[in-house]
């Protein structure tokens, strides 16, 4: 019932993304996120890790946060890429 569509692992760090392909946001895109942030929640109190990429094309949505527009993937996937490459810990 409750998953995840991608998960990002970097040393003791994970990153859950959903991936949703409408275009306007809506609250149901950040249920997965809510169910593994209260799965978390023994584990890593303090952190509230994940985020919604979808087909829109704004970043900042008003009443959302930690939605991404499908067109700054590369950006993510750089930045992860660059603390990768100099062994820098998340």
């Amino acid at each position: 019932k409750h998953e995840i569509d991608c998960m990002i692992v970097h040393k003791r760090t994970q990153i859950a993304l959903e991936v949703k392909s409408s275009r306007t946001p809506n609250n149901n895109f950040f249920v997965g996120l809510a169910y593994w942030n209260e799965q978390k929640q023994s584990v890593q109190p303090e952190k509230k890790d994940g985020y919604v990429v979808y087909a829109g094309d704004k970043e900042h949505v008003s009443g959302y946060n930690n939605l991404i527009s499908w067109q700054a993937l590369d950006a993510i996937l750089n930045f992860l890429k660059y603390f990768r490459e100099n062994k820098i810990l998340l």
